[in-house]
């Protein structure tokens, strides 16, 4: 969508009239080489006020040339309004509120959804999408973890949300948004790496840290879409922990993610539903960029507390 109109937010300049100056009396000689009074220039003729250049007689401002902004920088604030106008509609589109305990993605209008969560996971519809806050002590091995959940969202009047458990500061949480064109993709995520594993690591018990991805996207997909983008998340995820040399804490090797990750993509449900969303598409370039960009802030930002934590314990 192109902005018309665009103003020049430059300002006035002093035209020449504002910096003139006044001409200066001609050289006086002195003592007694001086004419008389009678022979003495008057002042009548003297270069005065009155035949000055006046302000006047100047070019107005309104005359002068103005610095109008160049047209790569006016195209520059164009491009900026646009985005400011395109960020402000995807984020009525998509509201996140963080509470004590509570991290809740609410859509304006219900989405098309397919995720592997523990509550409202597959294929299905929903306004929103809400993470959980827990530590150790709330999920037990006796405790089942879906039905804990449904019942934390049904007391916070949750019912139909998409449920995520996690026990990542919530006020951590990342915000990315990638664009292409007319196409938005939209990234939340929580990242925490104490459980980070690889792909083919033998089988055991899970310890606290996850990474939990909801990306949300501005235009309609078909459900064999929706599996293709979560396909293409889960890849750009992984390659935000490969690159930052996340190791494994089973094996030490290079993690691909945590043992625990769970990824929701969201699509609104009106217009056409675009029947891919692969690398080649552009609705898969914008999935891609998010989710990867954001899996890296938020990777980036727990190496930096452990580095801080370690670096406590060292001067301790």
């Amino acid at each position: 969508m192109m902005i018309q109109g665009c103003l020049s937010l430059a300002p006035d300049v002093p035209g020449p009239g504002d910096l003139a100056t006044r001409a200066t009396p001609a050289f006086q000689p002195t003592g007694a080489s001086q004419p008389t009074g009678a022979t003495q220039p008057s002042r009548a003729i003297q270069p005065s006020r009155a035949i000055q250049p006046s302000r006047a007689t100047q070019p107005s401002r309104a005359t002068q040339p103005s610095r109008a902004i160049q047209p790569s920088r006016a195209l520059q604030l164009c491009r900026a309004y646009q985005v400011d106008l395109a960020d402000r509609a995807e984020r009525a589109e998509l509201a996140v509120v963080h509470t004590p305990g509570w991290l809740i993605a609410q859509f304006a209008t219900v989405h098309a959804v397919a995720s592997w969560a523990v509550v409202g996971g597959g294929l299905r519809t929903a306004r929103a999408v809400a993470w959980l806050q827990v530590v150790d002590d709330d999920l037990p091995p006796a405790v089942d973890a879906a039905a804990f959940l449904r019942g934390r969202l049904a007391a916070a009047g949750l019912p139909g949300a998409v449920g995520l458990l996690t026990t990542r500061r919530l006020d951590r949480y990342v915000d990315v948004t990638a664009r292409h064109g007319g196409l938005a993709a939209r990234c939340i995520a929580t990242v925490g790496l104490g459980n980070a594993l690889r792909a083919g690591d033998p089988p055991g018990g899970s310890r606290p840290g996850t990474i939990n991805v909801l990306c949300q996207v501005s235009a309609a997909l078909s459900p064999d879409a929706r599996l293709e983008a979560l396909a293409l998340a889960a890849e750009a995820r992984t390659l935000a922990v490969c690159e930052a040399r996340v190791s494994s804490t089973r094996t030490g090797r290079p993690a691909s993610g945590t043992g625990t990750d769970c990824i929701v993509i969201a699509a609104p449900q009106a217009g056409a539903a675009a029947a891919y969303a692969g690398k080649h598409t552009a609705i898969g370039h914008v999935i891609g960029a998010a989710v990867h960009e954001a899996t890296r802030r938020g990777v980036a930002c727990c190496q930096r507390e452990r580095a801080a934590r370690l670096a406590g314990e060292v001067s301790r």
